[in-house]
């Protein structure tokens, strides 16, 4: 009977008054017998749910628990050195020992199966797929787990295997006595994208983001780099973008710095995807163009100029000059430099070119970009515009990106995949300009939101013509949203409300009503985004998890979200597995923003309201609409 099992002699705890027992699936605070030994939260939640984060897809055990009642483990480790950190970071959770004699022995046999040679760069949920069989041995007194995946699922399931195991806080090891699990992600792209401009994110909370992602199983590490407000990247080739860009010389990312952070990712199976937006987020680290040494002209339109709000979405302004021709042998070092370092002629050869939130008002009113037009006017292809025509900007603006392009894919060598350009939603993207784009070299990330019509409309557009798309809808998935505003006076930030982590474990893209299946089947994943006017080093991780590991499920699992209450899918069941996890990884260092009092984790579904019928959401939208009339009347 599983309460036998529970009550195994333990060598601590006496001092304390509750212990935790499981009933009907349900980890129970209740006053400890003397007569009874204290088992943790943890060890409770093992045998009464075995709470993965992410949910497996498949996954089945007995409900019974196994002490390693030595203290100590003695690995053996057969295959795998594909996995090898990963392995490391599983063994270094619990006390181990060299002496098979001194500890109890679990072997871990990996059989790899066919991979592609790139893998980590490769979007493929196959290559992320594995199984794990964990079998208690008697005869030894050990635990005997097979692993069978490509070596990027092996990672995987080294991620799912760490939360299989409890360290109690008298430090004794439990596992399971008998595990399954059969697992693959449902999309093939998730990530957190990381603005480092607005405000220097230092390496160490970089990597500790990339240990939470791992974590939880997300695999891309979508890294803004730069914008207008600096530009913190060491250029051995154009070393006046950061010698200009830079908020001062040690908030610069080193080439060494960014290789440390790139194999760090890589070993812990997640990419990290370098965006250079352009051409607008430009500025600082591009003003340098008319220095006297240089003579490269105004590389820049627009620069700090005020009032900023009719020239850009927030200061400072900048748009790179299109037209100065001097831009592009730049750009093409910037490229080259991006490739090397970030692995980007790898694998499927994802690159983030940006591309959003350009204002023709600052190519309008620059002097300079005016100057260039008017001898720019003469060339036949422009012959039939005039420079007031809106269209004449956006022919000039996807002019520059099919250059850039150009320029980019000669950077990567002929061999394997040609590159893929990823670009947020933008005038580029909407129904009059999307012709300039090809469906196969672009895949369009969604910024917009799922409740106008317009951004709608747009995103309707984009999948009927055969796009990719990675959504990040601000109205889901922003996390630097409902907080006070940095720029005005309003009472909060543009992207009010903030974004709880149900909200986001809820946006489900099957919600999409407006779109057929086979269009929706086209958004390979989401992000979130942390935009960092207000969040720097101190409060990133705070601000970025638990959210983005409840998105993490969301992308790995998809779970049906149209169910009762409690069930697999829901919220109510969600919570419970979530604040375990975010418990797990506190213990490992990784912080993460709290979301419940320890009451409600020590006592589950004691805080959790009925959901209301649909009647009863009616009836409360009408009784608060009616309340806030009668307030206004007065």
């Amino acid at each position: 009977m599983w309460w036998l099992v529970l009550l195994l002699p333990l060598v601590q705890g006496d001092d304390e008054t509750f212990t935790f027992e499981c009933k009907n699936s349900i980890c129970t605070r209740t006053i400890r017998p003397e007569s009874i030994d204290y088992h943790s939260l943890e060890t409770c939640m093992l045998l009464c749910r075995a709470p993965v984060w992410p949910r497996p897809s498949s996954m089945s055990y007995t409900s019974e628990l196994k002490l390693l009642d030595s203290g100590a483990i003695f690995f053996e480790i057969i295959g795998g050195n594909s996995a090898e950190t990963a392995v490391n970071d599983f063994k270094a959770l619990f006390p181990t020992t060299d002496d098979e004699s001194k500890g109890n022995k679990v072997t871990i046999t990996f059989v790899t199966i066919d991979y592609q040679e790139d893998d980590v760069y490769t979007l493929d949920t196959q290559m992320e797929a594995y199984t794990i069989g964990l079998r208690a041995d008697d005869a030894t007194d050990g635990i005997d787990i097979k692993i069978t995946a490509s070596p990027l699922g092996q990672i995987r399931a080294m991620q799912t295997l760490s939360q299989l195991f409890v360290v109690d806080p008298s430090g004794l090891i439990w596992t399971l006595v008998s595990v399954d699990v059969n697992d693959k992600p449902a999309y093939k792209w998730r990530g957190l994208s990381v603005d480092t401009s607005r405000n220097f994110i230092s390496v160490e909370a970089i990597k500790e983001i990339i240990k939470g992602l791992a974590a939880s199983k997300m695999n891309t590490f979508h890294w803004h780099l730069s914008d207008s407000h600096s530009f913190p990247f060491e250029s051995k080739k154009q070393p006046n973008l950061p010698k200009y860009g830079a908020y001062s010389s040690d908030q610069v990312y080193t080439v060494d710095q960014i290789r440390e952070i790139v194999q760090y990712a890589q070993e812990r199976g997640v990419r990290v995807l370098p965006e250079f937006d352009a051409p607008a987020h430009v500025g600082y680290g591009w003003q340098w163009g008319n220095n006297k040494d240089e003579n490269l002209g105004e590389l820049l339109s627009c620069f700090q100029k005020t009032p900023w709000e009719k020239y850009c979405l927030e200061p400072p302004c900048g748009q790179l000059n299109i037209l100065n021709e001097n831009i592009y042998p730049i750009i093409k070092d910037i490229y080259s430099e991006y490739i090397d370092l970030f692995n980007l002629d790898r694998g499927d050869r994802y690159f983030h070119m940006g591309g959003d939130e350009v204002k023709l008002s600052c190519w309008k009113e620059d002097e300079a970009f005016q100057t260039l037009l008017a001898e720019a006017l003469n060339n036949k292809t422009l012959q039939d515009y005039t420079k007031e025509d809106d269209a004449l900007y956006y022919k000039l603006w996807g002019d520059y990106q099919e250059r850039v392009k150009e320029i980019y894919d000669n950077e990567v060598d002929d061999e394997g995949k040609k590159p893929r350009f990823i670009l947020w939603n933008s005038h580029l993207t909407q129904k009059e300009n999307l012709g300039a784009l090809d469906p196969a070299r672009y895949t369009i990330q969604f910024w917009g939101n799922l409740v106008d019509e317009s951004f709608l409309d747009e995103l309707d557009n984009i999948l009927l013509n055969d796009f990719e798309v990675i959504m990040s809808n601000y109205d889901d998935l922003y996390l630097d949203c409902g907080f006070g505003p940095w720029v005005g006076g309003a009472a909060n930030n543009w992207c009010s409300p903030y974004k709880s982590w149900k909200t986001i474990f809820e946006a489900d893209f099957r919600k999409l009503q407006r779109s057929s299946h086979d269009i929706i089947d086209q958004i390979i994943g989401g992000e979130t985004a942390i935009w960092t006017e207000q969040t720097g080093t101190g409060d990133i991780l705070q601000r970025v998890f638990p959210r983005t590991w409840a998105y993490a499920e969301r992308l790995w699992t998809n779970p049906d979200s149209d169910v009762e209450a409690g069930e697999l899918g829901s919220w109510e069941e969600a919570e419970v597995r979530l604040a375990h996890f975010a418990s797990l990884m506190s213990k490992r260092n990784i912080t993460s923003n709290t979301f419940k009092p320890q009451f409600c984790l020590q006592n589950t579904g004691a805080c959790v309201l009925p959901r209301a019928s649909s009647s009863q959401r009616v009836t409360t939208s009408l009784a608060t609409i009616l309340s806030l009339l009668v307030f206004y009347a007065f």
